[in-house]
C-alpha cells in the first residue's frame, strides 16, 4: 500500500467517499489531512478519533481545524512533498475552491 496520496474535488460528497474508500484501504483518518478555503481563509484540517461511534457526522465535524491562514497553511503545504509545479497547482486549486485530500502516514514525523 502507498504511503502518500492526493487528489483534489470539487464538492464535499466527492471528497467524503474519497475518504470512505481510503479508510476501507487501511488509512486512518490521523493520516488524512484536507486543505480547504472556507470563509475566506486558508486552512489544513486533520482527521480525529474523537468522533468514534458518530457514523452519521459530516466531514467538518470529524477534522479538526490543524493550521489556519495563508502564511501557517503555505508553510505545511510546502511539507507535503510536492514538486513545486504541483505545490503551485494544487495550491491554485484550493485558493479557487477545490478540496486537497492529502493522506500520508509519515506527514507527522516530517520536521518543518
Amino acid at each position: 500500500m502507498e504511503n502518500r496520496y492526493y487528489r483534489t474535488f470539487d464538492n464535499e460528497q466527492d471528497l467524503q467517499n474519497e475518504m470512505d474508500r481510503l479508510r476501507a484501504e487501511g488509512y486512518t483518518d490521523e493520516d488524512m489531512y484536507v486543505m480547504s478555503k472556507r470563509e475566506d481563509r486558508m486552512s489544513i484540517y486533520r482527521g480525529h478519533n474523537d468522533h468514534e461511534g458518530h457514523e452519521k457526522e459530516g466531514l467538518w465535524e470529524k477534522f479538526k481545524e490543524f493550521v489556519t491562514g495563508d502564511d501557517e497553511s503555505n508553510e505545511h503545504f510546502n511539507r507535503m512533498s510536492f514538486e513545486e509545479s504541483e505545490r503551485k497547482q494544487y495550491y491554485d486549486d484550493v485558493n479557487n475552491g477545490k478540496h486537497l485530500l492529502y493522506a500520508d502516514r509519515e506527514y507527522g514525523r516530517r520536521p518543518l
